[in-house]
């Protein structure tokens, strides 16, 4: 997820619900999630605009199973990638950005959440751990996907697509002055400034 300033991966619920408890009606805990956030939010009608220009900028990519859904309510600059497949992107994120190529890096980020199933593997590390030794390696873990995901989604989706991968400097530097303010990222994301300079060393600017 490109998490905002201040929140544990902001726009998520702060749910304790585990695959016992999620209702039987869902196949998995992401259709129980992906339901629970358009419930909480609302979406953004399916005739929307907005919806023909985020699937425009997606396009560019290699198609992938899964949907964009547009949160309406949630107006803090997020985007989550869920394990059955489906990107949220909140109209606080659509507001925030000013390039497209802002957009498509967040969205290049979240494809690769999908497409190396980390949502999934994330469930699997969760399960069962309770000390906090084991706590620290879920996190370093989660920390891993986060950093993979953007440097795959410069250097894999932008890149290799044609995009502009500055868009990608030029997002993270705006998200650390403009949301973080110096006051870092949280355990999982890291500091956008981090981002950005790991970022700055692996693309061609």
């Amino acid at each position: 997820s490109i998490q905002k300033a201040g929140s544990a991966a902001s726009g998520s619920p702060d749910t304790k619900e585990t695959k016992e408890n999620v209702p039987f009606q869902f196949k998995n805990r992401a259709d129980w999630l992906e339901k629970y956030m358009c419930a909480r939010y609302g979406l953004l009608p399916l005739n929307h605009p907005a919806y023909e220009y985020v699937n425009r900028l997606n396009s560019v990519y290699p198609k992938i199973k899964g949907k964009i859904l547009i949160l309406a309510g949630c107006s803090d600059p997020n985007a989550v990638a869920l394990a059955n497949g489906t990107i949220l992107i909140s109209a606080g994120l659509l507001n925030f950005v000013k390039y497209e190529e802002e957009l498509q890096f967040v969205l290049g980020h979240e494809r690769t959440h999908i497409q190396r199933h980390f949502g999934g593997k994330m469930e699997e590390e969760k399960s069962g751990r309770g000390s906090v030794d084991e706590f620290m390696v879920v996190i370093g873990k989660a920390r891993l996907h986060e950093w993979e995901a953007d440097m795959r989604g410069v250097v894999e989706d932008m890149e290799k697509n044609g995009i502009n991968p500055f868009g990608a400097k030029i997002f993270l530097q705006r998200n650390y002055i403009e949301l973080e303010r110096g006051r870092g990222g949280g355990l999982v994301h890291g500091s956008s400034l981090d981002r950005m300079l790991n970022i700055s060393s692996m693309a061609r600017f």
